[in-house]
């Protein structure tokens, strides 16, 4: 098997709870956060920043924002190729993009219908609908979205749209690194809400972001943190922290399919259902997560209809990893018995080792495709179970 190491690892995380604030650290896309542009604008009101959905059309243009709070009255819609917005002070708490609430009339922030369209160090929230839309129907691709606060959005936060009636376009190689996802009253509005919600995209990587109380207030569950299907592919999702959330990650939903694709890395913390779910995913490979269900739901991953070709190893779960409606997999190397006290802090969705456990040091498997853990720590020999590398 060809050796490929998805280098996206920050050296550490910021806080005592598992929640990283900035890529200051990161080098990995500087290629990209240090991209040139022909233009550059500056912004310091609501104005000015409404003008710039005209100003970009023509791409290749940098928008600087000034420190302040911006209550839009309508979405940014944004066409123009090798766009970027971003905040003046490279602090993400220091530009607020808002609407007028979750039952406002702002749709969202920014729908982007162009290519290559970046927004880093900013804060989205108090929409209608979604933080960012990526149109994939507009054939919208190459998205970076880094040291961004997504907050108490209606419905998804990030969302990956498409039309049947045009199975040729689809929102690819997007790249989410570095961001918050959070609900700041401890649950979401309704149910139909979730952080990153991705139909037909290639080839995304998710990682070292942080999802928190992505959680219904209803009996309906949300549709979880993380969310690829319908035909979406090698979708990579490594190394993000969920706290307090329905559901964690998902590849394919009912017959929805997904391909290819790789969890690694996570550290899951859930409240209702499952932590981890291929649904229709085929030739996915689960890979040293560790999830942590905090409730009296049974299984930890499951793996359900046509999942001819899944990978399920090196995972530390405290249930089951359960096959449903003759869902296929190789599975192995897995513990599912782990305890609250394994952890620094289970219930506050801390999952970092509280002490090296001899069942989980070593007993894993090497992996061709990655060789460091959730913080950057080298993984060598057989590595251990779960998202940290205790030693």
């Amino acid at each position: 098997m060809k050796k490929i190491i998805i280098s996206v690892f920050f050296a550490a995380f910021c806080t005592a709870f598992n929640i990283p604030h900035h890529l200051s650290a990161v080098d990995n896309y500087s290629s990209i956060i240090n991209e040139k542009y022909s233009r550059t604008i500056y912004v310091s009101s609501v104005k000015e920043l409404m003008a710039t959905e005209k100003e970009t059309k023509s791409g290749d243009v940098m928008v600087i924002i000034k420190p302040g709070t911006y209550v839009l009255t309508k979405s940014l819609w944004l066409t123009g190729d090798h766009i970027c917005y971003k905040s003046e002070s490279g602090k993400r708490d220091s530009v607020i993009l808002k609407g007028a609430g979750m039952n406002g009339p702002v749709y969202g922030i920014f729908q982007v219908a162009g290519k290559n369209f970046r927004v880093m160090d900013l804060s989205l929230g108090e929409v209608k609908n979604h933080g960012v839309q990526v149109h994939g129907e507009r054939d919208a691709d190459g998205i970076f979205i880094s040291n961004v606060r997504f907050f108490n959005c209606r419905e998804q936060m990030i969302k990956g749209s498409f039309d049947k009636n045009k199975p040729d376009m689809h929102c690819d190689n997007g790249i989410v690194t570095g961001s918050l996802f959070e609900y700041t009253a401890g649950k979401a509005f309704q149910y139909y809400c979730g952080g990153i919600d991705i139909h037909r995209g290639r080839d995304w990587i998710v990682t070292k972001n942080t999802f928190r109380n992505i959680l219904s207030p209803e009996s309906r569950l949300t549709e979880g943190a993380i969310h690829f299907w319908n035909s979406s592919e090698g979708t990579i999702v490594d190394s993000n922290i969920i706290i307090n959330c329905d559901r964690g990650i998902m590849f394919g939903l009912d017959n929805s399919p997904h391909f290819g694709g790789r969890i690694s890395n996570n550290s899951v913390h859930v409240v209702r259902d499952t932590g981890i779910y291929l649904c229709a995913a085929q030739k996915a490979r689960v890979l040293n997560n560790t999830v942590y269900i905090d409730s009296e739901y049974r299984n930890a991953i499951e793996y359900r209809f046509n999942t001819l070709g899944s990978v399920i190893m090196n995972n530390l779960c405290n249930r089951l990893i359960t096959s449903r409606n003759n869902g296929s997999a190789e599975v192995g190397s897995n513990i599912t018995d782990a305890r609250g006290e394994w952890f620094t802090d289970a219930k506050r969705g801390n999952l970092r080792p509280a002490r090296a456990i001899e069942s989980v040091v070593k007993k894993g498997v090497s992996v061709a495709d990655f060789s460091r853990d959730i913080e950057g720590t080298p993984r060598t020999g057989n590595y251990d179970i779960g998202a940290y590398e205790q030693r």
